[in-house]
């Protein structure tokens, strides 16, 4: 991990094995966990919704919203852009 460009590894970890158990139970409880997310980035206080690139440690709510969920839903938005395919290939070569 290079904290120079953030500590994304708490977001892939919550993408890659939360929300993939959550999947598992089908497409409704995945959009429930996904809304969730935005609910929660949604009631962070303005001035301490961060970038993910600043995120380093979970210290308080905020923070762990931005370095978990955040990520999480980055990802997310990430492999619709892409495909399931590539998106898989993309992590495994990361």
């Amino acid at each position: 991990m290079d904290y120079r460009t953030g500590n994304w590894a708490e977001g892939i970890t919550t993408y890659m094995s939360d929300y993939a158990l959550v999947r598992n139970q089908g497409p409704t409880a995945a959009r429930e966990m996904r809304l969730g997310w935005l609910r929660d980035f949604n009631a962070v206080p303005e001035g301490e919704a961060k970038p993910v690139s600043a995120f380093m440690s979970r210290s308080h709510q905020a923070s762990r919203i931005v370095g978990y969920n955040k990520v999480a839903h980055v990802l997310h938005m990430l492999r619709k852009e892409l495909g399931d395919e590539a998106f898989v290939r993309g992590i495994k070569d990361f």
